[in-house]
């Protein structure tokens, strides 16, 4: 059957927790071939893996969250041929896509200014926002949110 969620974000929260540790209290990194550089990449990669595999296994309808060009790059398709003009039919077919799609590119377009933001504000104590980020979609995980 399908990995249960939590047990997944525990690792990922994991991972991010050691990550941000590793940037607060080694970082900024002058030597970014340095050791806990490295491990802190790592880390945060394998996080990313883990919410790819989520996404994967538990969201395999919703846009991917992790190739925002190709969802942006089919928005802007999307747009393009409406306004040309389709037929009905493809015309119907383009807006639930971009009824899908769209809120996904913003919400993500969000997610990075506020990421931004936090490394401008807070420097490398910005890292420490994503393990209670990952985190609290823990609490989401049994619902019909998708987490």
């Amino acid at each position: 059957g399908i990995p249960s969620k939590k047990p997944l974000i525990a690792v990922m929260v994991a991972f991010l927790a050691l990550a941000a540790y590793l940037m607060v209290h080694h970082g900024p990194y002058k030597d970014t071939d340095a050791l806990p550089a490295f491990a802190a990449g790592v880390l945060m990669v394998g996080a990313m893996a883990i919410q790819n595999t989520m996404q994967k296994l538990h969201l395999a309808t919703a846009p991917s969250a992790h190739l925002m060009t190709g969802n942006t790059t089919q928005v802007m398709m999307d747009v393009g041929q409406i306004l040309a003009g389709l037929p009905d039919k493809e015309r119907a077919i383009a807006v639930a896509r971009l009824k899908k799609t769209f809120p996904a590119i913003l919400i993500y377009a969000v997610g990075c200014a506020a990421g931004a933001i936090a490394f401008v504000q807070l420097g490398m104590w910005g890292y420490v926002a994503s393990p209670f980020l990952a985190a609290a979609t823990a609490f989401f995980a049994d619902s019909d949110v998708p987490a």
